[in-house]
């Protein structure tokens, strides 16, 4: 705030504390644009670290997840519970899914494994 204050000229407005209150006083409009510009800087800044952040967590998680499946392993995977389960409609997906879900899990998105089920159990 002293650094403000030595910077102030009438003009624009500052903050001072009275009361619990506060109360305006005036300052430069440069002044206020030179701060403004500061926060939003600073904001940036700040925004730019918690996504290296969030990028560096996820390079460290996936180091302990196991290897996800790709969507041709996924597939080959179906294929061959669809033909252990001798399914052959859409009624059996149920049976499938209960053989593919212990392969899958932790190492494909569920979503994924039960679209491609549907999909070979259809076509």
């Amino acid at each position: 705030l002293q650094h403000v204050e030595r910077a102030s000229k009438p003009g624009a407005r500052i903050a001072e504390w009275v009361r619990g209150q506060f109360l305006y006083q005036y300052i430069s409009e440069d002044t206020l644009d030179a701060l403004n510009k500061e926060l939003r800087e600073a904001q940036k800044e700040i925004a730019a670290a918690d996504e290296e952040k969030e990028e560096l967590e996820v390079v460290i998680l996936q180091e302990f997840l196991p290897a996800q499946l790709s969507e041709a392993e996924i597939e080959a995977l179906v294929a061959k519970a669809i033909a252990e389960s001798g399914a052959d409609s859409m009624k059996a997906m149920g049976a499938v899914m209960k053989l593919v879900t212990p392969q899958t899990t932790g190492r494909a998105d569920g979503k994924l494994v039960s679209n491609l089920v549907r999909k070979l159990l259809a076509g």
